[in-house]
């Protein structure tokens, strides 16, 4: 609680404040796409948000509806401590709303159990799904994640982190000069190793 400089996404750290009364400041380091990955072999490619929305939520079962093979969708997802199935579901949604087939502990278990299943459908962090074989990515309202589409707002499925501090407090030298770094662009490369898109322009 005495922190004056932390690292979290934007919706975390809005309600940390809204919870205790506080004002923060939120300066936007990172920002994260979370996208829809299929088996490599399902001939579904894109999803409206709406057809996202409806899968997640039981109300769309089969994939001929989205104009697939009359089979019943696998809706695979992260477990209910993940961070991620909390931004996924709160971004599109569909909080409290969820059927999920399968719930894993990681990523790289959503990823190998799409890569696995003809008919499943599963999200995950952007970065996590380049290179990955036996899936497809979809594109979302007819817009493929990319880094590009991140930064320009046009793929919504994204998530920003933010470096909060505190209204009433002064930051150390130590960490004004770190946070001085990391909010500018010589910070860009170790935030795209990370798997992150950096907004320091």
């Amino acid at each position: 609680a005495d922190l004056l400089l932390v690292y979290a996404p934007e919706a975390s750290a809005l309600e940390y404040a809204e919870d205790r009364g506080e004002e923060l400041l939120m300066q936007p380091i990172t920002r994260d796409a979370l996208v829809f990955l299929v088996n490599a072999d399902n001939p579904v490619t894109s999803l409206s948000q709406e057809e996202a929305v409806g899968i997640y939520s039981g109300e769309i079962t089969n994939w001929s509806e989205l104009g697939g093979a009359d089979a019943p969708i696998a809706v695979i997802g992260r477990d209910a401590a993940s961070g991620t199935r909390g931004a996924f579901e709160e971004i599109v949604g569909v909080e409290d709303q969820c059927v999920y087939t399968n719930e894993y502990e990681s990523t790289g278990e959503v990823i190998g159990s799409v890569a696995g299943n003809p008919n499943a459908i599963g999200y995950a962090s952007l970065s996590a799904v380049e290179g990955q074989e036996g899936i497809t990515v979809l594109t979302v309202d007819g817009v493929a994640p990319s880094e590009a589409t991140v930064l320009d707002g046009s793929y919504a499925i994204q998530r920003p982190f933010v470096f909060v501090t505190k209204t009433d407090g002064q930051l150390s030298e130590a960490a004004q000069a770190f946070f001085d770094f990391a909010t500018s662009t010589a910070a860009n490369d170790l935030i795209a190793a990370a798997g992150a898109v950096p907004v320091a322009q």
